[in-house]
């Protein structure tokens, strides 16, 4: 999981790309929903190294982490969500690359 806003909440699942799942906790277990946040999940990336979401690990990808090198920004690019684009982005693109394809 990417941690951009500062913290981190891990549920595991299994989902295609291109999901799209609405969910809401309610924090004070009240059932009342009054204090309760909605979120809705994007699932954009399904293979570790599939930057562009395409279902396959291939040059597109790899061009992608290439061409954002060394950006710090939120970057599709930043497969490992550390942060910044590198080396071990570049990495895991190259030991998929042809996953899914």
């Amino acid at each position: 999981p990417c941690n951009w806003e500062g913290a981190i909440y891990e549920i595991p699942l299994t989902l295609q790309v291109g999901t799209v799942i609405d969910f809401a906790l309610d924090p004070l277990d009240s059932n009342d929903w009054n204090d309760s946040t909605l979120y809705t999940v994007h699932m954009i990336r399904g293979l570790s190294g599939d930057v562009d979401g395409s279902g396959c690990v291939d040059d597109a990808d790899l061009l992608q982490v290439l061409f954002a090198f060394g950006a710090t920004e939120p970057n599709d690019a930043d497969v490992n969500c550390d942060g910044v684009v590198d080396d071990a982005d570049l990495l895991l693109v190259l030991l998929n690359f042809g996953s899914g394809c």
